[in-house]
């Protein structure tokens, strides 16, 4: 299963956005969410994890890719801050958890989502991380969906900015420059430097 059919599953895209609501984004309580997508009897499930804290939340056993004897096919966390201080891409240690993890690494384990107040992202079993689009366009009320998957955000602005894609809708290598424009513009974007997934 790819994560486009995943997140075309109406239970998973509810799921995805009660948890992304119960986090309480940029309240004084804002808090991480998080769970996991399973293969149910009946369909996909979203099994839910404990309650996370300000920046962070704990993941309970999963030994061999499954939890309450259901296969995992996909994980998810909630960044719901957007003030200085708080990412909202995966941070280095989100990526190191998932490419580490040699319980998340079973046949059908497509990765982990995590959800920002602009952007959605997938950090694949290998520890890459793919931009994969607006969160509320993705998972939001329907009247917030289909809409332009093209705009970049700087959080603390709020100012939004276009980074160029090909024909195929992916993002050129271009992207990368329009990025870092819009944050030697705007200064620090997220209360962060952007800086490499990869180290």
């Amino acid at each position: 299963m790819d994560w486009q059919t995943l997140c075309n599953d109406e239970a998973v895209r509810r799921g995805f956005w009660k948890a992304w609501k119960d986090s309480q984004p940029d309240a004084d309580n804002a808090h991480e969410e998080g769970g996991f997508v399973v293969a149910g009897d009946q369909g996909l499930e979203i099994v839910r994890w404990p309650v996370g804290d300000l920046h962070e939340i704990s993941t309970p056993s999963h030994a061999g890719c499954k939890i309450e004897g259901k296969e995992i096919i996909a994980s998810f966390h909630t960044h719901p801050h957007s003030g200085r201080g708080y990412f909202q891409e995966p941070s280095v240690a989100d990526v190191k958890l998932v490419r580490n993890d040699a319980d998340l690494k079973g046949a059908n384990y497509i990765g982990e989502f995590v959800f920002s107040f602009a952007r959605t992202y997938l950090i694949s079993p290998d520890g890459q991380v793919q931009d994969i689009g607006r969160t509320a366009a993705l998972f939001g009320p329907k009247e917030n969906r289909n809409v332009d998957q093209s705009t970049e955000f700087d959080h603390r602005s709020r100012r939004a900015f276009r980074c160029p894609r090909n024909d195929d809708g992916q993002r050129t290598s271009q992207a990368g420059r329009c990025r870092r424009a819009a944050i030697g513009r705007y200064g620090l974007a997220n209360g962060r430097r952007w800086r490499s997934l990869a180290s």
